[in-house]
């Protein structure tokens, strides 16, 4: 049995617990008062485990009660959210790779008040102020997510990452580059966003981005096609916004993108012919939608899925007038970015369009094109730049509107589709089935309300990130003060939806805030 040493001395608002010489936890409060009153809770039962297959009973032990006033939010003005939210917990682990910026808990206090209210001012600045109080919501909630590997970065300011979800996940590529502008970019946090890039940076290996870290060793995987192509849109993205060159890294891990893209890297992520971006290796699942279980891939999308060649395109697009706008060579550069970016245009709009459904396939595979209602089409008609004609655009956001969109996100596939799962529940290999198969994901609310602006309906797309962005300040299932990473397909009774996975998710909350900020 395991045996813990509680040390509460000297302290009225903290304890110690150590569990022998790998981990310990310190947990200290702003304004809480702590009692030492040590005891094990014998043989308790966990009803989510027992849902979910796993062994679903365990002892648990306590060093005693933290009691804390909180606040009942009345409004949110800078400094009263500021306070309300200064608590913190600190896990000093031997083998962790993720530290915090802080190593007290005093020290994180005042790091996070020194954050939060120049973070609540910039994104305040690019919200409606009737929106105000939900994006300083949002630009706390984002503070976070954001973390310190232990690597120097390859700018030299410091290595900074994104935790992708509590309290599971570690940071993944694809995750915290596509939170980049909402995490970073809409709160002022310029300087970490650039260490973000370059942190990415070094780790990229034949052009690709790693998709994750291996939790124990700390060893880059590839196993990913679509985390380099968002490389190239945060990268750009940070550039607008700081009105600048790219550093010299950061642009050197872009063109490394684009050279191996288009001569053939890993997992067989190339330009096909046609000029389109094709990717696929067997029991590999390269693309956002990327369950597996026991060896079984459940959405397989070898071939050419459709946020590739958007995604592609656009930041192509994007890089060429980030390259061009430094001058010098860059002209030459952007001309034959531009080219490249061009035929897949072409190429997306003859092959991808369905014309009997009024939309795009979701991928062009071997055996020919999968005409899956999924949310992927939307990132050819969010992103900067669009192969698509304004009619084919109004085309795929109708159809998303019309049968994806709920109060808390996209579904992954439409109902009446075969295959759809509109409850995650059961054990690990149901919920897997399910995750990318008719589950609901509030991140895509993002790409939903840029496609809105794009097509002249503003107003629906802003909509429809404050109704997932209600769910910080009330019990939608998930965590308060932040949005969770997925709910279910399928309402209950009442209308309401049960929310599940990480009740906090990095680009859940990046992408709400993106879509209520300019």
């Amino acid at each position: 049995m395991t045996r813990f040493v509680v040390d509460a001395a000297g302290s009225s608002s903290g304890v110690r617990v150590g569990a022998g010489a790998d981990h310990d936890l310190t947990i200290r409060s702003w304004g809480g008062v702590f009692a030492h009153a040590p005891e094990w809770w014998r043989n308790f039962e966990l009803v989510r485990e027992a849902e979910r297959g796993l062994d679903a009973h365990e002892d648990y032990f306590t060093p005693g009660t933290l009691d804390l006033a909180l606040p009942t939010f009345p409004a949110v003005s800078g400094d009263d959210l500021i306070h309300s939210t200064e608590w913190s917990a600190e896990l000093h682990s031997s083998g962790a790779s993720l530290t915090t910026p802080a190593t007290t808990a005093d020290e994180a206090i005042a790091a996070r008040r020194a954050r939060l209210g120049p973070m609540i001012k910039a994104a305040r600045a690019g919200a409606c102020p009737e929106d105000a109080e939900i994006v300083a919501r949002l630009a706390c909630a984002a503070d976070a997510f954001v973390v310190r590997r232990g690597t120097a970065s390859a700018t030299g300011t410091g290595a900074r990452s994104v935790i992708a979800g509590y309290p599971w996940f570690s940071d993944w590529g694809r995750d915290t580059l596509l939170s980049l502008p909402g995490l970073f970019l809409k709160t002022g946090r310029l300087d970490e966003a650039r260490a973000v890039l370059g942190t990415f940076a070094a780790a990229t290996s034949e052009g690709v981005v790693p998709n994750c870290f291996d939790d124990r060793t700390g060893e880059p995987m590839y196993n990913t096609a679509d985390a380099s192509l968002w490389y190239l849109h945060a990268a750009c993205r940070w550039a607008k916004a700081s009105r600048g060159p790219l550093p010299p890294a950061v642009l050197a891990a872009c063109l490394s993108i684009v050279d191996w893209y288009q001569r053939g890297t890993k997992h067989g992520i190339r330009v096909d012919t046609d000029g389109l971006l094709e990717a696929g290796d067997a029991g590999f699942a390269l693309t956002w939608m990327d369950a597996k279980r026991d060896g079984v891939v459940f959405t397989p999308r070898a071939g050419k899925p459709v946020e590739l060649q958007a995604l592609w395109y656009s930041g192509l697009l994007e890089l060429a007038d980030t390259v061009e706008a430094n001058g010098g060579d860059g002209a030459g550069l952007a001309r034959e970015l531009r080219q490249v970016a061009y035929r897949c245009g072409d190429s997306l709009v003859a092959r991808f369009w369905n014309p009997a459904r009024g939309c795009l396939y979701d991928v062009i595979t071997a055996q020919g094109p999968d005409a899956a209602l999924r949310p992927n089409q939307i990132f050819a008609v969010s992103q900067p730049y669009s192969a698509l004609s304004a009619p084919q655009q109004r085309g795929v956001f109708g159809v998303v509107k019309d049968r994806l969109l709920t109060p808390q996100g996209l579904r992954t596939l439409a109902p009446n589709e075969p295959g759809y799962q509109g409850r995650y529940r059961g054990p690990l290999f149901e919920r897997d089935r399910a995750y990318h198969n008719g589950t609901v994901w509030p991140w895509l609310i993002g790409a939903y309300a840029r496609a809105a602006r794009a097509v002249g309906h503003a107003d629906e797309g802003r909509s429809a990130a404050l109704a997932a962005a209600s769910h910080l300040t009330k019990d939608g299932g998930g965590g308060l003060g932040s949005i969770a990473e997925i709910y279910e397909g399928d309402a209950l009774a009442d209308g309401s939806r049960r929310a599940d996975g990480c009740p906090a998710q990095a680009w859940s909350v990046a992408e709400v805030l993106d879509a209520l900020t300019v």
